[in-house]
């Protein structure tokens, strides 16, 4: 997801920023990329990606949780609501909106965690009409696995070579609707959340090397990452934020159905991150958006993006129960902490 730099300037010397930007582009010039180390991970002999045995250990607050101070309001006007409750999910050239999975999700999630603060009913309500928007626009494959896809055309980054055609798939949006049915199964105990979150589940086992529908990416140096961004016509970028959201997702399944293959997918998507911090680390300043040099050479280290990546270690320390992550997280808020 797209996280915008915030602009703190005063309008004089943006201007003036947009003079000289305009000066240097005349004559070709290009910042030099940022700071970039391809790092690798060790998977194991005969395995295709690295794990380490790390199994999911209680937290002190979930992904998404929220408080008392942080309770999402049933008329929050950042959100468009329709008639039933949807949240409706504006883009460019689409005056009726898109089918959204990351923001129906993650809306959702907002509402169900404002329940669980409030007791007020209406927000568990207004959480299952999103969930149930997700589901109609969902499709199976052979296997029975729940896909959430895309139906517009989207270029990353606003770069058309990274023109995604409709449908791609997000494992971000996969892993945080899977967040969503294992806690509305948790909260309700209806039986169709718990085989959404199943038939949801089942689509983490999607292999690149198998072709579409897929999110999961055994890369070649060993990594196994859940890509946020997929069509066959990009390249993996390996975002950060998204990978975490999906294996914040194989937390809940892993810890709410005890499954096995779940554990490893989540124990393999921390060792990823553990392996990859030099890749998107940028000492003394904000971290790239992803793992690849994609992002060093387009110098896309957008400020709250890294402090949203910095929150998400320090779930993941407590998730793991390592320290390891708690040390990254206050590096990279070292680096970059404005």
């Amino acid at each position: 997801m797209r996280v915008g730099r915030p602009r703190s300037v005063r309008a004089g010397v943006a201007s003036a920023v947009a003079v000289v930007a305009l000066a240097t582009a005349a004559i070709g010039y290009q910042a030099p990329p940022l700071h970039f180390v391809e790092t690798t991970c060790s998977p194991a002999p005969g395995a295709a990606y690295e794990t380490s045995g790390y199994v999911p250990h209680p937290v002190d607050a979930l992904p998404y949780a929220r408080t008392a101070r942080t309770v999402l309001a049933l008329d929050d006007p950042r959100h468009t609501i329709d008639d039933s409750g949807v949240r409706v999910q504006p883009w460019e050239g689409q005056p009726d909106g898109v089918f959204h999975p990351v923001g129906l999700a993650m809306y959702a999630l907002d509402q169900l965690e404002s329940y669980r603060v409030t007791g007020d009913r209406a927000h568990l309500d207004r959480a299952v009409v999103n969930a149930e928007a997700l589901l109609a626009g969902a499709s199976a494959d052979e296997s029975g696995a729940m896909w959430f896809g895309y139906r517009f055309e989207h270029r990353l980054h606003r770069d058309d070579a990274l023109t995604m055609s409709p449908p791609w798939f997000s494992g971000m949006a996969q892993g945080q609707v899977l967040s969503l049915l294992v806690r509305l199964h948790e909260e309700t105990g209806q039986a169709r959340w718990a085989q959404a979150a199943q038939a949801t589940f089942a689509s983490f086992a999607g292999d690149h090397a198998l072709g579409e529908p897929h999110f999961r990416l055994a890369a070649a140096n060993g990594c196994l990452w859940f890509e946020e961004y997929v069509d066959d016509d990009i390249p993996p970028t390996h975002v950060v934020n998204g990978h975490l959201y999906a294996v914040f997702g194989l937390y809940d399944y892993a810890v709410a159905f005890a499954d096995s293959a779940a554990v490893e997918l989540f124990d393999a998507g921390a060792s990823t991150i553990r392996e990859s911090f030099d890749s998107f680390r940028v000492p003394g300043q904000s971290s790239l958006y992803c793992a690849t040099d994609y992002c060093a050479h387009t110098r896309w280290n957008p400020p709250n993006y890294h402090r949203g990546v910095v929150a998400q270690l320090e779930i993941l320390a407590e998730m793991t129960d390592d320290p390891e992550f708690a040390r990254m997280a206050t590096l990279l808020r070292a680096d970059f902490d404005e």
